[in-house]
């Protein structure tokens, strides 16, 4: 299943490097710019999260600033943020859940622990923003027939969607050296 990185959702983020006094770490961090840019783009704006009072919030995060967010106008802003948070209602939260921060005390945390059991921990998310987009390896390996498919998806999901050979390795049950070998093998044979 592929992360899409969409308006709302929480990410880890690594905040690092900043400029002048910005937080130098990762952070939880919230999704703001509308899903066309991230989609198009590439690329997304996101605010840090952090527990009210404990560290000053930044000056753009007001709720002027996040309603601008979702339009120009005020009116239409506000109906924007309305509409946004009526596509969020009877949404199952934990169908499709490949990413995100828990945030609240630790009773809070370990109440939701059961429904995340079967879920792998990934430190990396959203350590390069542009891995959030990239297909998932379940689906860039579903529906293989043949040797050859295998191998032109194993340099996909390596050169274009930026997996490790140790990621493909596992997911595949393969030695990783193997993995190298048919990446380098597929490049080669593309090569005029």
């Amino acid at each position: 299943m592929a992360t899409d990185v969409k308006r709302g959702y929480v990410y880890l983020v690594s905040l690092d490097p900043t400029t002048g006094s910005e937080i130098r770490k990762t952070r939880p961090c919230v999704v703001v710019s509308p899903d066309e840019l991230n989609t198009h783009m590439r690329t997304c704006i996101v605010a840090p999260m952090t527990t009210a009072g404990v560290v000053k919030l930044p000056k753009f995060l007001t709720t002027n600033w996040l309603l601008t967010q979702f339009d120009r106008d005020p009116a239409e802003a506000v109906r924007g943020y309305r509409e946004f948070v009526k596509q969020g209602k009877g949404v199952d939260v934990w169908k499709d859940v490949s990413a995100g921060v828990l945030l609240g005390n630790e009773p809070f945390v370990q109440s939701l622990r059961p429904l995340l059991r079967d879920l792998k921990e990934n430190r990396k998310i959203g350590s390069d923003p542009r891995l959030n987009t990239r297909p998932s390896l379940k689906k860039l390996f579903s529906g293989i027939k043949d040797k050859p498919t295998r191998n032109e998806r194993i340099h996909a999901a390596i050169r274009t969607h930026q997996y490790t050979l140790q990621e493909v390795a596992d997911h595949l049950g393969l030695c990783y050296s193997t993995i190298s070998v048919i990446a380098k093998r597929i490049e080669q044979n593309a090569q005029p």
